[in-house]
């Protein structure tokens, strides 16, 4: 009886593993709480004005739409966007 249970626990351990793979590959690297916004694996700005912003990534573009958008912070990574975020399309 220990030795199934043990196995089981090691099958679900082993398909959680696999389950946050799948879900990483999944994601959209695009955060969204509050006043700000963070989009992962970026390749720059398209457009930057108060009421749009739009980044350019490896696959696609997203669109973030609000007011007083500002863009906090841009690193190698990840694109920092504050401001009252209304709407945000992802564009493949």
């Amino acid at each position: 009886m220990y030795t199934a249970g043990r196995k089981r626990i090691l099958y679900g351990m082993a398909w959680q593993e696999d389950l946050h793979d799948f879900i990483k590959d999944l994601s959209t690297g695009v955060h969204v709480w509050g006043t700000d916004a963070v989009v992962e694996g970026h390749k720059g700005l398209l457009t930057y004005t108060p009421t749009l912003v739009k980044v350019r990534r490896k696959k696609g573009s997203v669109t973030i739409e609000g007011e007083g958008l500002s863009v906090r912070a841009v690193s190698r990574d990840e694109v920092w966007i504050t401001g009252d975020v209304k709407a945000v399309r992802i564009d493949a």
